[in-house]
């Protein structure tokens, strides 16, 4: 089920030479940093929503980034021109918070349009990386109609352009 473990077969066998970085939880302070970074805010005003996240959810750099797009989504960070990204860290904490990755990828779909999910779910039948092409053979929908669901879900950050059309970003949101 691991999408990596064929490549690195692959690579092994052409004796091309590779290196495998384990990526563990982030420092607190990376976390900071990242937020800082991100929110273009000073981390000192970051710090709070920092320790806050960490409780939420963890120190994983792929649920962080995911989780600040649902806050985003959910206008609980929100973007004004005088201030730059705020927050009121007392809602933050009122709120359900997604129990996992997972959760909040199944979230994030469920906030999809239809048509969107649609064209997700199709893309989930075809093992691998998928074209646009081999979606339209499937799909009695027009081309630029699952063209324009495909840029939708790239935003969405679900999935991402490569080689040969699209990929999943994630193996979990090809299974959710």
């Amino acid at each position: 089920a691991d999408p990596l473990s064929p490549l690195l077969a692959h690579l092994e066998r052409a004796g091309r030479p590779f290196q495998i970085l384990e990526l563990g939880p982030l420092p607190a302070g990376a976390v900071v940093d990242l937020l800082a970074e991100t929110l273009r805010r000073t981390p000192d005003a970051v710090q709070p929503l920092a320790k806050w996240i960490r409780g939420a959810i963890g120190e994983s750099p792929l649920l962080i980034r995911q989780f600040v797009e649902h806050l985003q989504e959910r206008s609980l960070l929100r973007f004004r021109s005088a201030e730059g990204w705020v927050w009121d860290l007392a809602e933050l904490t009122d709120m359900a918070i997604p129990e996992n990755a997972v959760a909040l990828l199944v979230a994030k779909i469920a906030r999809l349009e239809p048509h969107a999910q649609q064209v997700l779910t199709l893309a989930s039948c075809i093992h691998g990386d998928f074209a646009l092409e081999r979606l339209a053979e499937l799909s009695p929908q027009p081309p630029s109609d699952l063209e324009r669901a495909l840029y939708t879900l790239c935003d969405a950050g679900l999935i991402v352009p490569c080689r040969r059309g699209f990929r999943f970003l994630h193996h979990r949101i090809r299974e959710e």
